[in-house]
């Protein structure tokens, strides 16, 4: 008998903004090493399923990426602070 064992995935959400607390809008979340993906609505927020293992990676055009384990709270409010800040 062989048992498979699966991540929980569950469905993280968030907002992503500049270090003026605007929110990015159009900015890519990606799980780390995978193709899946979404990008942030009108007001910076986005949607997507994660195993909590995933690391999530938030990018903004003329910015430095961020990164984020999707278990921890703090990956709901990716903002200038946890490392999405201006590249130039």
């Amino acid at each position: 008998m062989t048992t498979s064992l699966f991540a929980q995935e569950k469905t993280v959400t968030g907002t992503v903004t500049d270090s003026t607390n605007e929110p990015l809008i159009g900015a890519s979340v990606v799980i780390q090493g995978l193709s899946n993906g979404t990008i942030t609505d009108i007001d910076g927020k986005y949607s997507i399923t994660a195993s909590p293992d995933n690391v999530l990676e938030f990018s903004y055009v003329g910015m430095v990426k961020a990164r984020c384990e999707s278990r921890q709270p703090a990956c709901d409010k990716c903002t200038a602070e946890r490392g999405l800040t201006n590249a130039g």
